[in-house]
């Protein structure tokens, strides 16, 4: 399988030692690679202080690492997306799906989405403004109304900016009252 790369290395490496062209080619990808992929926007997803390990660009039924969130009785769910690149984020957008019916979500300021193919309720909210190296958008606070009689609540979030990977998260809510 690698003998198109092995003919392009010798071909392009000629004055290397034979042994290195292959290596040599690698680390020109590499840079290739790394030079692409630095001019789109990270981000990353806090939930009340906590940062939330991602999956970045997951595929279709990938499991993604649930992390547990405490929350306190006033059921709050304060959202932080950082930028942590040099290259500005335009257009954040975040995703919210739960099983949870849509009277139990206060957030007026998120849309409504028609439900997503697992039955689940889906909420989205884009940033009005761009943020650059090290900024935070932080949208309306979400918060689970009292009406919500379960101790827990799994949900996922989708971020994801013009240029940048879609980044997933899923969260365990777990209810203090």
């Amino acid at each position: 399988m690698l003998s198109p790369f092995e003919a392009f290395a010798l071909a392009k490496y000629t004055n290397a030692p034979i042994e290195q062209r292959l290596e040599m080619l690698s680390a020109t990808m590499s840079l290739i690679t790394n030079a692409l992929a630095s001019d789109r926007p990270i981000l990353h997803l806090e939930i009340n202080g906590t940062k939330i390990a991602s999956c970045e660009s997951p595929k279709l039924g990938e499991n993604l690492n649930l992390v547990p969130i405490l929350l306190n009785t006033n059921r709050q769910i304060g959202l932080h997306i950082f930028n942590d690149s040099e290259v500005t984020a335009e257009h954040i957008t975040i995703d919210f799906m739960a099983p949870v019916d849509s009277t139990n979500i206060l957030a007026d300021q998120w849309i409504l989405e028609p439900k997503n193919p697992n039955g689940w309720n889906q909420w989205h909210s884009v940033a009005a403004d761009s943020y650059g190296d090290i900024q935070v958008w932080s949208p309306q606070t979400v918060v689970i109304s009292q009406g919500f009689k379960q101790r827990f609540l799994t949900g996922e979030f989708f971020i994801h900016a013009d240029r940048s990977a879609t980044w997933a998260y899923a969260v365990s809510f777990i209810f203090q009252n």
